[in-house]
């Protein structure tokens, strides 16, 4: 409804939109509403979003920081100062669940609050909740955010896999059973094979997390170069889903080589050299979500709009507590006709 009311418009008068700015709203308020239950309103959005872009400027830097050993207590500390509007928020919102004599119970705070621990029974405090909740708020939009306005922008470059994801969308729309005019849902999506291909594509090209930090455990060896236990190592998704030695054409926009008939070869790396949500036991525990999320927010795009580039716009991608553009991400709609 939103995008509707700004391309009534603003595609008559030649101008764009914002896709980032887009993206991030949608994104804040799937998780608003998937933590609390309720939806989140534009004047909070608004003030939400002026200190999370503060913070996440802070956090790009904070994280630099770490290779200079400075302390974790410092860092937390300078962070706070910019995390304090957003914790309030949030912590407000549990204040006033906690005091509810009968709080809804089908939500992730309601089930942060009803959670023991298996061996003790102890239940979060308060200042846990806020804790957890701050996290879950965090991971579970902005992230996403990135990533989404990526994948709009490329819609808008690309319009033979705009127009082939429209095609998927609306096969699997007219294949349903009455009410085409529905919100797609869960057993829909999961057959959108090349919208989920275009989505990897993006996340491979545009990882938001560009590059993480671990600690080595133990003493041990990394690519021939002694690791002593307590090193601060690197990891790049950017530089390892773009390496030539992985990748068949690396930077180029491929998303066939996320399907199932792919090559040989790009199934192969597809597996081993795609990590935008990490590995192992610290992979990120919502990527399935995420993943959902995508789909059906760039499947309802494309059945209703079409995506077009603002020739005047290129996006200047930087590196902050995830891969955002410095200038937004400017995209052009037309409303598609019923």
């Amino acid at each position: 409804v939103r995008l509707e009311a700004q391309v009534a418009g603003d595609l008559v008068a030649g101008r764009s939109i914002d896709a980032d700015a887009e993206m991030t709203l949608v994104t804040a308020d799937v998780i608003v509403r998937t933590i609390l239950s309720r939806p989140l309103e534009g004047a909070e959005a608004e003030a939400i979003f002026a200190a999370f872009t503060r913070y996440q400027k802070r956090a790009g830097r904070a994280l630099m920081l770490r290779f200079l050993r400075l302390s974790r207590r410092r860092l937390q500390g300078y962070l706070a100062t910019h995390a304090a509007p957003i914790r309030a928020w949030i912590a407000a919102e549990i204040d006033s669940r906690l005091a509810a004599a009968s709080p809804p119970g089908d939500d992730l705070l309601a089930a942060l609050i009803a959670a023991r621990d298996p061996d003790t029974g102890a239940r979060f405090s308060r200042d846990g909740l806020v804790d957890q909740v701050c996290f879950l708020f965090l991971a579970g939009h902005e992230t996403s955010a990135s990533a989404l306005g990526m994948a709009v922008y490329l819609l808008g470059c690309f319009p033979e896999v705009q127009q082939r994801l429209r095609a998927e969308v609306l096969e699997v729309l007219g294949s349903r059973a009455g009410a085409p005019d529905q919100p797609l849902g869960f057993e829909d999506l999961r057959q959108l094979s090349y919208g989920a291909a275009i989505f990897n594509e993006t996340l491979r090209l545009y990882p938001p997390v560009s590059f993480f930090i671990r600690e080595s455990q133990a003493n041990t060896e990394l690519a021939g170069s002694r690791c002593p236990m307590r090193s601060l190592v690197t990891l790049s998704p950017w530089v390892i889903q773009r390496h030539e030695q992985h990748w068949s054409e690396p930077n180029a926009f491929r998303p066939e080589r996320f399907l199932s008939d792919a090559n040989a070869e790009d199934r192969h790396w597809a597996r081993d050299a795609f990590l935008p949500y990490g590995l192992g036991p610290r992979k990120c525990p919502g990527a399935a979500f995420a993943q959902q999320e995508a789909l059906l927010v760039l499947a309802e795009l494309v059945r209703r709009f079409e995506v077009l580039p603002d020739p005047a716009h290129e996006p200047e991608l930087v590196a902050r507590l995830t891969l955002r553009s410095r200038n937004g991400i400017r995209v052009r709609l037309r409303r598609l006709k019923s």
